[in-house]
């Protein structure tokens, strides 16, 4: 939770009662919601699904942990193939930090972070013939845990927990726009093209660049994909 914006944070606890979800959309919560249950019914090398909790500024931080031992964190996910392609792993080592900290503070030493994760769209076929694609349906993210790691933790918690606890008292709307990274923000584009052509001959976020290169330019405006899609506050949000 503490990985997303203050305002969505802030705005699914004063709305929860409101927040409506269509059930087709649930699938791959479920889906994960399995792999936790047979990961934790198989894998009896450490402690699986423990709860911990230490208190930061006048409130707690608590976590549950799908199965640690031998100084090694293993979490089980699911995701998109992209998010193996792109390596872009960024939300996953902030979780594992956090409960590498976590476990710190209760004097339990990680070093490892293992993520599992099913990948949903998987094609056996692009994994014979394309470069860089994960070559099986499960991949595992591994990652060095560091002191610098545990303290960028304990600065990062400190400031997100004072900033949800300075804007409790705010209202809906004085609560400031989540991030451009928390919205998942893509930025706005400019492409190079050329008549009877489909793909631009050029594309760059900045118009200059492109400009006198192809017949005309085509503006491809960026979005907040979260906001649009995934956040469950988005209909009742202001910006969403």
């Amino acid at each position: 939770t503490l990985l997303k914006g203050v305002r969505e944070i802030l705005l699914t606890r004063r709305h929860w009662d409101e927040i409506e979800e269509d059930v087709s959309d649930l699938v791959w919560a479920i889906l994960g919601q399995a792999v936790h249950k047979l990961a934790e019914e198989h894998d009896t090398t450490g402690q699986a699904e423990t709860k911990f909790k230490w208190p930061v500024s006048q409130s707690h931080v608590s976590g549950i942990i799908d199965l640690y031992g031998d100084g090694v964190i293993e979490d089980y996910k699911t995701c998109s193939v992209w998010k193996v392609i792109y390596g872009d792993f960024t939300d996953w080592r902030k979780q594992g930090v956090i409960y590498a900290w976590l476990l710190r503070k209760h004097d339990i030493y990680i070093s490892k972070l293992r993520f599992h994760a099913l990948i949903k769209d998987w094609s056996s076929r692009d994994a014979r013939y394309k470069k860089d694609y994960p070559p099986h349906s499960m991949w595992t993210w591994e990652y060095d845990v560091t002191t610098d790691d545990i303290l960028w933790a304990e600065r990062w918690l400190g400031d997100k927990i004072a900033r949800i606890e300075a804007m409790l008292d705010m209202s809906d709307d004085e609560l400031p726009q989540c991030s451009p990274e928390e919205r998942w923000q893509s930025p706005t584009t400019y492409a190079a093209m050329k008549k009877g052509r489909k793909t631009a001959l050029r594309v760059s976020e900045t118009r200059a660049d492109v400009e006198g290169i192809g017949d005309y330019v085509e503006e491809r405006l960026g979005e907040a994909r979260k906001c649009k899609d995934y956040c469950p506050v988005r209909d009742i949000c202001k910006y969403g």
